[in-house]
């Protein structure tokens, strides 16, 4: 798994092996994440905005559905 690591220039590299993960010089480690509760704003926004493109897209200028 690569990572990029905030004040790092480059990525880390970890592998997992026998069950265990480890850095690029061999040291096992732990991983974990922060994960925010809700999305951001600009995230819903894109969302949104992905969604209308699918739907713009599936149907024809009438608003009726693509034929395949």
């Amino acid at each position: 798994m690569r990572v990029m690591m905030r004040g790092l220039s480059d990525v880390v590299e970890f592998r997992l092996v026998e069950g265990k993960w480890m850095s690029e010089s061999g040291a096992a480690v732990e991983i974990g994440a922060v994960m925010p509760v809700g999305r951001p704003a600009a995230v819903e926004e894109e969302l949104a905005r992905s969604a209308q493109l699918a739907r713009f897209f599936a149907t024809d200028r009438f608003g009726h559905a693509r034929a395949n």
